[in-house]
């Protein structure tokens, strides 16, 4: 008998997941502990190589075959901008250690993406720390997480964006060190503080510093007249569901499941949509409303979606992640794929993939906190991969994602 190991799909929690309702404004106590920090830099080494650039409109292109999963339907990518690299850091009991890097996307002076680079020299395409930065205001940034949440730096004020759900026992806690305001007028520059190394300072990236990506359409160019972008490209744009602030972001996936077969049905059977789920609702059917956050591994999700939601399918559960052909013919049928992502001191996350370019490697993702994202496969740290596995860095943890387990159609 196989018994299959129990996966709760549960855990974070964002409190501020509409970014546009951002922001708690923080400034450093000067009578607490000090803190290692930077300078504002216009360091022109912190300019993307012309392979990086490549690189990054490879991803774009991938994004170009359906603008609409960004919003982007209106911009002209020849006419994309690429900031300077902006750093992640996590706080900790020694100070700001550096985590990774993106480079901003920048459209009509608006930074509209985020490209992260894979170890590999690929890059995650992601639109929420975009988001973050316009509606901050900032001019110059960086990108902080302490114990509790993600924060925006500008070299005067950390300014919340979300909290992660859970503490971070690796990480240390910034309101320990900070005051809360809700005035931008506080400055770092009369306090006398203390850098431990190099390493722990805060390099804060000055946004009006960019130059022209360069874009171009990359299938036309690299791939035969044959192999089109298009030819090798699969999906199922499902519509984004929000978790709301809640440890429900498997129900959040159950619901965009769902409502996209139903809307499939409806154009190719002409059967009605009698009803748009939400998170919540797929949530206290199942579980009650008092205890809608308590969770569900996998195999429930593979059951709820099998028996009750689209039971003309029959969604399965396995640990086995799946081979891009697999993915591909689950979304051939119009079945987007559950994905459980493994996070370190987190419970699996649950996502959904809904796209796949089967030449070009990437696989589209819908999380239900923090919207749409192109991911490659890749290795970063041998001691924490899972070896190859499609991952991303989670916005809004800082910490890397490994697909661990899905809810997929059996055939």
């Amino acid at each position: 008998m196989i018994i299959e190991r129990k996966l709760i799909i549960k855990k974070i929690v964002s409190l501020a997941l509409v970014v546009s309702t951002l922001i708690v404004s923080l400034a450093i106590n000067t009578s607490a502990a000090s803190i290692a920090v930077g300078n504002v830099s216009a360091n022109y080494s912190l300019t993307a190589t012309a392979a990086e650039k490549e690189a990054i409109i490879d991803a774009l292109n991938f994004v170009s075959l359906d603008k609409s999963a960004f919003n982007l339907e209106s911009v002209n990518f020849e006419l994309l901008e690429i900031g300077q690299k902006i750093y992640r850091y996590e706080f900790t009991t020694n100070g700001f250690e550096y985590l990774h890097f993106s480079y901003p996307i920048i459209y009509n002076n608006d930074v509209i993406l985020m490209a992260t680079k894979y170890s590999s020299g690929k890059f995650q395409i992601s639109s929420y720390e975009a988001e973050a930065i316009n509606n901050s205001g900032m001019d110059a940034v960086s990108m902080i997480y302490d114990s509790e949440g993600f924060y925006l730096y500008d070299g005067n004020v950390f300014s919340l964006v979300s909290y992660s759900g859970e503490t971070i026992d690796t990480r240390a806690n910034l309101s320990e060190y900070i005051n809360e305001s809700n005035s931008s007028q506080y400055s770092f520059k009369t306090l006398n503080t203390y850098v431990s190394s190099l390493s722990n300072q805060i390099t804060i990236t000055d946004l009006t510093v960019k130059s022209n990506l360069g874009y171009y359409d990359f299938y036309s160019n690299t791939y035969s007249l044959n192999d089109s972008g298009m030819e090798n490209y699969y999906y199922c744009p499902v519509e984004f569901v929000s978790q709301n602030n809640m440890d429900i972001c498997w129900a959040a996936c159950v619901a965009m499941v769902t409502n996209y077969i139903n809307y499939v049905d409806y154009i190719f059977k002409d059967e009605p949509i009698e009803h748009v789920y939400t998170a919540e609702e797929v949530a206290i059917a199942y579980l009650g409303e008092e205890n809608m956050e308590a969770g569900a591994d996998m195999s429930e999700i593979a059951s709820l979606l099998r028996t009750t939601y689209t039971p003309d399918w029959f969604y399965a559960s396995t640990e086995d992640t799946l081979s891009d052909e697999l993915i591909k013919e689950n979304l051939i049928l119009e079945c987007p794929i559950v994905a459980g992502f493994n996070i370190p001191t987190f419970d699996p996350h649950a996502v959904v993939v809904d796209c796949i370019h089967m030449t070009a490697g990437y696989i589209r993702i819908c999380d239900p906190l923090c919207y749409k994202m192109t991911i490659e496969r890749d290795v970063i740290n041998e001691d924490q991969s899972s070896y190859g596995e499609y991952a991303y860095m989670h916005p809004i943890l800082g910490m890397w994602a490994y697909w661990g387990c899905q809810a997929s159609v059996e055939y």
